[in-house]
C-alpha cells in the first residue's frame, strides 16, 4: 500500500533540456537512473560543523578515537531532483520533483513562475483559503504572509486587487463537495502553491505519473478567473536572478544611453522622509554642493559621465541634516530610480529595484482613470508656487494658510486616536470656510505619494464615521486657531484635496501611484458627503540649495 509522502514539484518550461534546468552544469551533478525515464540528480550529502560552533564557541567539539574523530554538532542537508517527463494529449510535460533542499539546484528561469499558485486556485473553493503570500506595491514594496484561524475567502484577507500581487496560496479541499472529494483522493487535503506545488498525498515512484498528469490539468484550467481571482493577471513580479530580469536591465541600460531627455524615468526619494530633517541632497561625499531634491536634472548637472545603470548603482545620494554635518538618509541612485519601458510588446515598470510586468489593458484602464481625474477633478484652489524661501513643506503650508481666509495650518499637529490608527494628521491645511482638507506633499517616489493618499483617505474616513475623532479634531482646530470650531450637524460636504509639489507643467506620476490614487479617489467618492480633487503646485526652487556661510 502506498504511503503518504510530502511532494514538492515544479513544472519545467517547455523545450528545456537538463542543461537548462539546473543552475550548475548537469555533468557536474551526480545522477542515478531509477528506472527508464526517471533520472534522479543529486548533490552528495555533506556533513560540516554547525556554523554557530566556531562563531560563538571559537573552537571545535569532537568525539571518537584519535584516528576516527567526528564533529559532535554538525549540519547536514541532502539535495536531490527527480526529472520526469510525461505525455498528455500528445504534448510532453517535464517536472522537477525536489527532495530535501533540491529546489536550490534549479535555475530560476527553468520553471513556470506561477504553476503552483494557479493550480491551487483552480482546485480549491474560493472560500477554502488558509494562507496567502502577497507583495504590496502601494509604496515601498513589501512581502507579507497572512494566515487565517479557519478557512476563508480572499475578502477575509483584505486583499487590495489594485495594489497586491498574489505570490502564494494555501487552501483545503472539501470532504463534502463531490468534485473536490474526488480531487482530494489525488491531491490530499491541504495544498500550497507558489512557483511550486506542495502537498501530502499517496504517491511514490510507482504511481507519480498520475499526480503529474492531474497537475497539468489543474494548471491548464482558467477556473480561478471565474472564482474572482482574474485580477492576479494584471501585475506580475519579475524574479531576480532570471534571464527576464537581465534582459530588462539591458533594455534599461540602452534607453538610459539615448539622448531623449530621459522620458519615462524619475529619480525620487524611495521612502517616507521627514522633510524638516533635510537641508538638501548631495551625491557621493560632495556635501558642499546641495540640491533641493533628487531629480534627473540634479544628477545630470552633477555628473560628467554618460548616465548608465552601473553609474546609478555606484553613486550614493544622501540627505543632509540641517543641524549638523551628518546625513539623515542614504540610498544608491539606483534605489531612487523609477522607470517605465516596453519590451517585446509588454509594459514593465521598475520601482525600488523590482521589475513588474503589467497587463496591457490594465495599463490602458489605469491611465484612462487617471486622465479622468486630471480632466474632471482638478482643485479650484489658486495654489502659490513653491519657492526656495519656503525651505520645506511646513514653510509652504504656512504660506498657503496665510493666503486662504480663515484657514488653519494643521501640518504636524497630530491627533492621537485608537482603533489601530495611532497618530493621525487631519490634514496639512484646513479651509474651515469651504470644508476643504488640503494635503500637501513634495513629489517623490511611490512610497511618499502612497503616504499622501493614505493620509487623505484615513482622516476623511474617520471624520465621516467616528464622532470621537471629530471631537478631537474640533479640539485641535480650536487649540491651533485660537477660535472656537465645531463640525455642523448633520455633517456638511467636504472636499479632500491632494496637492503635489512638482516641476512646472509636470502632471505625470509613477504608474503605481496612479493605481493608488485611482483607488483612493473611488473610495473617498463613495463616502457620503465627501469628494476628492487633485492639484499640482509648481516647484520653482532652484536645483541647488544656497548654503549659508
Amino acid at each position: 500500500m502506498t504511503k503518504t509522502n510530502k511532494i514538492n514539484f515544479y513544472k519545467i518550461k517547455p523545450g528545456l533540456d537538463e542543461n537548462s534546468v539546473f543552475k550548475d552544469p548537469v555533468d557536474e551533478l551526480e545522477s542515478l537512473l531509477i528506472k527508464e525515464g526517471y533520472q534522479l540528480y543529486y548533490n552528495p550529502k555533506m556533513t560540516v560543523p554547525a556554523p554557530w560552533v566556531d562563531k560563538f564557541f571559537k573552537t571545535e567539539f569532537k568525539a571518537g578515537a584519535a584516528d576516527r574523530q567526528y564533529h559532535i554538532f554538525n549540519a547536514a542537508s541532502s539535495q536531490a531532483v527527480l526529472l520526469r517527463t510525461i505525455s498528455l494529449a500528445g504534448t510532453d510535460h517535464t517536472f522537477a520533483i525536489c527532495f530535501g533542499t533540491g529546489f536550490h539546484m534549479l535555475s530560476k528561469d527553468a520553471y513556470e513562475p506561477r504553476f503552483g499558485l494557479i493550480s491551487v486556485l483552480n482546485l480549491v473553493s474560493e472560500d477554502s483559503l488558509r494562507r496567502i503570500d502577497k507583495h504590496d506595491i502601494s509604496g515601498t514594496p513589501k512581502f507579507t504572509a497572512e494566515q487565517l484561524s479557519k478557512q476563508g475567502s480572499q475578502m477575509d484577507f483584505g486583499l487590495d486587487i489594485e495594489l497586491d500581487i498574489l505570490l502564494g496560496v494555501t487552501g483545503s479541499l472539501s470532504k463534502t463537495d463531490k468534485r473536490e472529494k474526488r480531487l482530494k483522493s489525488i491531491f490530499g487535503t491541504t495544498l500550497s502553491g507558489r512557483a511550486n506545488l506542495n502537498l501530502n498525498a499517496k504517491f511514490d515512484i510507482d504511481n507519480i505519473d498520475r499526480l503529474l498528469k492531474a497537475s497539468v490539468c489543474a494548471f491548464s484550467s482558467s477556473r480561478y478567473e471565474r472564482k474572482g481571482f482574474d485580477w492576479i493577471d494584471k501585475i506580475d513580479l519579475i524574479k531576480k536572478g532570471t534571464d527576464q530580469k537581465e534582459r530588462l536591465d539591458a533594455a534599461l541600460s540602452e534607453k538610459l544611453a539615448e539622448d531623449d531627455g530621459h522620458d519615462g524615468f524619475w529619480l525620487a526619494v524611495p521612502e517616507l522622509v521627514d522633510w524638516q530633517d533635510i537641508a538638501g541632497f548631495y551625491f557621493n561625499n560632495d556635501d558642499d554642493r546641495l540640491f533641493e531634491d533628487i531629480t534627473f536634472d540634479a544628477f545630470t548637472d552633477y555628473v560628467e559621465d554618460p548616465i548608465t545603470l552601473e553609474l546609478l548603482k555606484s553613486t550614493q545620494v544622501s540627505a543632509k541634516h540641517p543641524a549638523g554635518e551628518y546625513a539623515s538618509y542614504n540610498w544608491s541612485c539606483f534605489q531612487c530610480l523609477y522607470a517605465e519601458i516596453e519590451l517585446d510588446g509588454a509594459s514593465y515598470i521598475l520601482i525600488n529595484g523590482e521589475w513588474y510586468r503589467l497587463k496591457d489593458d490594465f495599463v490602458a484602464l489605469t491611465n484612462e482613470k487617471y486622465q479622468g481625474i486630471l480632466d474632471n477633478h482638478s482643485s479650484d484652489i489658486a495654489f502659490p508656487n513653491y519657492e526656495a524661501i519656503d525651505k520645506n513643506e511646513n514653510g509652504y503650508n504656512q504660506k498657503l494658510t496665510d493666503q486662504i481666509d480663515g484657514a488653519v495650518c494643521l501640518d504636524a499637529k497630530n491627533i492621537v486616536h485608537g482603533g489601530g490608527y495611532g497618530r493621525i494628521e487631519f490634514c496639512d491645511v484646513f479651509d474651515v470656510e469651504s470644508n476643504k482638507l488640503i494635503h500637501v506633499k513634495k513629489y517623490s517616489g511611490s512610497s511618499v505619494l502612497s503616504h499622501l493618499f493614505a493620509q487623505g483617505f484615513v482622516s476623511s474616513e474617520l471624520a465621516a464615521n467616528d464622532l470621537s475623532f471629530r471631537q478631537k479634531v474640533e479640539e485641535k482646530v480650536t487649540e491651533v486657531s485660537g477660535g472656537q470650531f465645531q463640525f455642523s450637524e448633520p455633517l456638511g460636504e467636504f472636499e479632500v484635496v491632494f496637492a503635489v509639489i512638482a516641476k512646472p507643467q509636470k502632471t505625470d506620476i509613477p504608474f503605481f501611484s496612479k493605481v493608488n490614487l485611482n483607488n483612493t479617489f473611488r473610495r473617498i467618492q463613495n463616502m457620503r458627503g465627501f469628494s476628492a480633487s487633485l492639484a499640482f503646485i509648481e516647484n520653482h526652487a532652484p536645483l541647488e540649495v544656497q548654503v549659508d556661510d
